[in-house]
């Protein structure tokens, strides 16, 4: 992390949004940490918030210490919330704590929206797709077209094929059908807007 960013996490540690053990995060300051893990009046609410925020912040120090304090908090890093807070960290380090805990967790699925992967394609966390792809993590089926809608560079593609990812014969004509899909959303907001305004027209002449 670069120096500004850090200077700007520091920024933000002065807050009073935020409770002590989350300013310790993000200042990275161990021995506030140490002293308010240590307390028994820190919640388990805020080690929890705390270990979020580590992953975020890819303080991967105060990640794997927060585990080490609070082993009950493993259970959470299977978790929706928590999983995503560490893609956008997309700390190798962190991950690599994660999966030595939950090694499922590179095949998570995140219900509609898709796959640990796919989120990792549509965020363009690139170093993290290879980092699970190298776990043994699946691409599965639909990935490549994924990659495509969000604009995903030929590294990311090639990098997807290297591991066995294809678009399926059945999903071919997949262009078309997305062009037809935007063509069709966005008449629904040409047509939301021209309703938008009609309806302000009428208010104005009511009010003459």
């Amino acid at each position: 992390m670069d120096r500004g960013r850090i200077l700007f996490y520091r920024f933000l540690a002065t807050f009073n949004t935020w409770s002590p053990l989350e300013r310790a995060v993000l200042a990275n300051d161990r021995f506030s940490l140490d002293h308010l893990i240590s307390s028994d009046k820190t919640p388990p609410t805020a080690a929890l918030d705390a270990l979020h925020l580590s992953a975020q912040l890819s303080r991967p120090d105060v990640f794997s210490y927060l585990l080490h304090q609070h082993p009950r908090l493993t259970s959470s890093l299977a978790s929706d919330e928590f999983l995503y807070a560490a893609v956008e960290g997309s700390s190798i380090p962190i991950w690599r704590i994660i999966l030595s805990h939950k090694p499922s967790a590179k095949s998570h699925q995140f219900g509609h929206r898709g796959t640990l992967l796919e989120i990792c394609v549509s965020g363009q966390k690139i170093e993290l797709l290879s980092f699970l792809l190298q776990e043994g993590a699946k691409p599965g089926t639909r990935i490549l077209i994924r990659a495509k809608l969000f604009g995903a560079s030929g590294e990311t593609e090639e990098l997807l094929r290297s591991y066995g990812a294809t678009i399926e014969p059945e999903d071919e004509g997949w262009e078309e059908e997305w062009k037809r899909i935007k063509l069709q959303r966005k008449e629904q907001r040409r047509r939301f807007e021209l309703a938008r305004k009609e309806e302000q027209q009428r208010f104005e002449l009511a009010r003459t």
